[in-house]
């Protein structure tokens, strides 16, 4: 009778997908500092929105009217300095074939030339209608707090950052979401 030998388990490394789906669910799990009474997110806060962003950039499968290596320009409509200066940290950052490119942009500010906008603390009025502007567009639209016409939303839940998807617009937009970033979602309508 021969003796059954059992080659040593083999750890592999995960893929970069599923290393990025780590740091995202990570991401998720930080507990933020207390803001309580505090107008504006802590550096901290506005750190982790940036790289949240930044991951949900990442998974993000753009329609292929988007040149696979033009630069994917992501423009941010904030009064907040924190979160302007946490959001160039990823200037010249690749996602893919794409560079990405900060822009910071008053409320006013033309749009078009934008593959990300984060509305951030915009009145709802006038978020209303910048997202009417973009709607059908191929722009990955995320506001703070959630708005029910942006595509992602980014909300405080207990001392973290959460985000819920609108899927509503992002199929008229052409743009999806793999089922894994999904999951990590709040809320998914």
């Amino acid at each position: 009778m021969g003796v059954l030998m059992h080659a040593p388990a083999v750890r592999r490394r995960p893929t970069a997908s599923a290393r990025w789906l780590l740091v995202l669910g990570a991401s998720f799990a930080l507990s933020l500092a207390s803001t309580a009474g505090a107008a504006a997110p802590t550096a901290k806060e506005s750190s982790l929105q940036a790289a949240l962003v930044f991951n949900l950039i990442r998974f993000t499968a753009w329609p292929a009217s988007i040149a696979s290596s033009a630069p994917l320009t992501v423009c941010t409509i904030t009064e907040n300095l924190e979160l302007a200066n946490a959001y160039l940290d990823y200037h010249g950052r690749k996602v893919g074939e794409h560079t990405l490119q900060i822009q910071r942009r008053g409320i006013l500010a033309q749009l078009d030339d934008c593959a990300v906008v984060h509305f951030d603390q915009v009145d709802i009025p006038l978020l209303t209608e910048r997202l009417h502007r973009l709607a059908g567009r191929p722009v990955l639209t995320i506001s703070t707090p959630p708005h029910t016409g942006s595509m992602i939303g980014l909300a405080r839940d207990n001392n973290r950052v959460a985000f819920q998807v609108n899927l509503e617009p992002l199929r008229q937009a052409g743009l999806k979401l793999p089922a894994q970033v999904l999951q990590l979602a709040r809320s998914v309508q």
